[in-house]
């Protein structure tokens, strides 16, 4: 009975610990998208659980000009954000970029989908987070993209792998309207539970 005890008393301490409880409130935040804002946008784009990815959406999103929560980041009309959200999507594919900041000429991340089964046929974009996009004076050349699902993007690429398969409507003219769900960041959730941390985002409130 001792022996129980002493084995409970970890797990006791990790459960009521405040940053096991933020995580854990993140996590279920995660799940949901609902925003709106104002930007160069035109058009209506959507995608269900890795089986739909199209649409036709051009422009920008500046953070700047938007209310509301996409996955774990609040947007709240803050002036002094310079980073954008990018959509492009197509009959036959969609692309993306999250976080361009004009301001570092840098971006947090980026993928192209092919619209038939987007969860197998897409690629994510294998440079490092905050990826500045200026040439280095060596001349090395911009890192490729990867397969979502190839070793190489494994240790990188966490965010695109979670949010492969979410349900998302957005409609945008000038004025946009984001809404979606991330069944992957449910399975986060639920993992984050028992500390399994698959999108590898604890931590960071």
């Amino acid at each position: 009975m001792r022996r129980r005890l002493l084995t409970l008393i970890p797990a006791l301490c990790l459960l009521g610990s405040c940053q096991y409880l933020k995580d854990r409130s993140a996590d279920f935040l995660d799940q949901y998208r609902l925003s709106i804002g104002a930007g160069s946008v035109l058009g209506v784009k959507s995608k269900a659980l890795g089986l739909v990815d199209t649409g036709l959406m051009m422009g920008v999103k500046p953070h700047a000009a938007a209310l509301g929560w996409r996955y774990g980041q609040a947007m709240f009309f803050h002036e002094a954000d310079m980073r954008i959200d990018a959509d492009q999507a197509e009959i036959i594919k969609t692309t993306g970029l999250v976080d361009m900041d004009y301001a570092k000429a840098s971006y947090w991340s980026g993928w192209n989908s092919a619209a038939i089964l987007p969860a197998l046929l897409s690629w994510v974009d294998a440079s490092p987070v905050d990826y500045a996009w200026q040439v280095p004076e060596d001349g090395d050349e911009y890192a490729d993209r990867h397969w979502i699902w190839s070793p190489e993007a494994m240790a990188t690429n966490r965010y695109a792998q979670v949010h492969v398969f979410d349900v998302e409507t957005q409609v945008g003219l000038v004025v946009y309207l984001d809404v979606g769900y991330s069944p992957g960041e449910l399975i986060d959730f639920l993992a984050g539970l028992v500390t399994l941390d698959l999108a590898g985002d604890d931590g960071r409130w």
